[in-house]
């Protein structure tokens, strides 16, 4: 940014200046600092007076302490060291001036060429940025954040570099800590996959042989006749069939999201495709499901469209019989998301439980007739956070609920 500023002097003159104004930000964080560039040929008219500090402009960024500022002449021998570029690299200016800045790469950039390439790209774009190891006097390695700008005089001919490096080894290290973080999190998650399905798998073999023997003890010409017999038969056989569907709803939860596709999402005909899919579900409700305008966004499409297929199918579930069905979804914008809503006029949930309901096998007491794994909200939960974001309820007992869904802008 350039501005022109009055400054007094201390013989109180006052004098225009076009200052410009950097500002330099380390990367995931807030904090900067600024370099003020002023225009030389404004510092050779007013340095000259009097009251003026000579040097004024070598002075200022020879005490930088945070950035090493070196000049470099057209083959990238060192011509200025400051206070900065000792702190970082450990030389002292007596022992580097003169020599070509290639010291600080490690052996095998040096190898490669790579500072004399950071030099042409720099001779051609008029700037170079880079980050890679660099080496310190010791021996030791930091992670350098360099810019290399090529300086031109007044005629256009180049006559060197301007070299800012950085000592960015602290937010590199915290970066290769989350890395490994998230790479333990993804193998440990792939182990779960994996003995979620072999559980599911040996679970479900002794489950299709109870099955199999009574289904042979029920038909009419079965040796058990008696009526008692029967219904303990049919209990055993209903337990059966709730217990594969616990297996497969619980195998279906561990291997949820994976291989998911992030795409461009049209809310609008998604949610059509949903109510289409729920059509006879709606239909015998008697339910008015009144979908308004929604966004379009980048999402899980397969995801989400489980995540609203669920929310639609519960509001259908636990409606009031004394009223009809009234089911409303919608969006709103939220800074950097968007914020769905999926309102009925149902049943309610008690404050008690609206957190516990999005957890696996997490029901509201007295709901028992009502069919379900208990795992409805679980794969809703785990849906959004896939996505980065969260999901929540308001609801109130006999009046209704809304269920709130927070989706960033991916």
């Amino acid at each position: 940014m350039s501005s022109v500023i009055l400054l007094r002097t201390k013989s109180q003159h006052t004098i225009k200046v076009n200052v410009s104004v950097l500002a330099v930000h380390e990367e995931r964080t807030d904090s900067g600092k600024f370099i003020v560039a002023i225009d030389e040929g404004q510092m050779n008219s007013f340095t000259e007076r009097a009251d003026f500090p000579e040097n004024l402009y070598q002075r200022m960024v020879g005490e930088i302490q945070d950035f090493a500022i070196v000049f470099l002449n057209e083959t990238g021998d060192i011509q200025t060291w400051n206070a900065g570029a000792q702190a970082i690299k450990g030389y002292n200016a007596d022992e580097v001036i003169g020599r070509n800045f290639s010291i600080f790469y490690t052996e095998e950039e040096r190898a490669a060429g790579l500072p004399f390439e950071l030099l042409q790209k720099a001779k051609i774009n008029g700037f170079v940025k880079h980050e890679g190891w660099r080496v310190r006097k010791s021996g030791e390695r930091f992670w350098g954040n360099v810019v290399i700008s090529a300086i031109h005089n007044s005629d256009g001919k180049l006559i060197g570099f301007a070299k800012v490096t950085s000592d960015a080894t602290v937010r590199k290290s915290a970066e290769t800590d989350r890395l490994r973080y998230i790479e333990s999190l993804e193998s440990r998650a792939l182990e779960m996959r994996q003995l979620a399905y072999i559980a599911s798998h040996d679970l479900q073999e002794p489950l299709r042989t109870m099955k199999n023997f009574i289904t042979r003890l029920q038909p009419k010409d079965s040796i058990i006749q008696d009526e008692d017999s029967l219904t303990y038969l049919n209990i055993i056989s209903l337990s059966v069939d709730r217990m594969q569907q616990l297996v497969n709803a619980i195998l279906e939860y561990a291997v949820l999201g994976f291989g998911r596709v992030l795409t461009k999402i049209d809310c609008n005909l998604l949610l059509d495709e949903v109510k289409q899919d729920l059509s006879d579900l709606i239909c015998n409700a008697g339910a008015d499901l009144n979908i308004g305008p929604l966004p379009v966004l980048k999402g899980y499409v397969v995801e989400l469209r489980q995540l609203f297929q669920n929310l639609i199918e519960n509001a259908l579930k636990f409606r009031r019989a004394d009223i009809a069905c009234k089911i409303s979804v919608g969006a709103y914008r939220d800074k950097d998301s968007w914020v769905f809503y999926i309102k009925d006029n149902g049943l309610g949930i008690d404050s008690i439980y609206r957190e516990k309901i999005f957890y696996l096998f997490q029901r509201v007491p007295n709901r028992g007739k009502y069919s379900g794994t208990g795992i409805g909200l679980a794969y809703c939960k785990k849906i959004i956070e896939l996505h980065g974001g969260r999901i929540w309820v308001e609801s109130e007992v006999g009046e209704g609920s809304v269920f709130y869904v927070l989706v960033p802008d991916l």
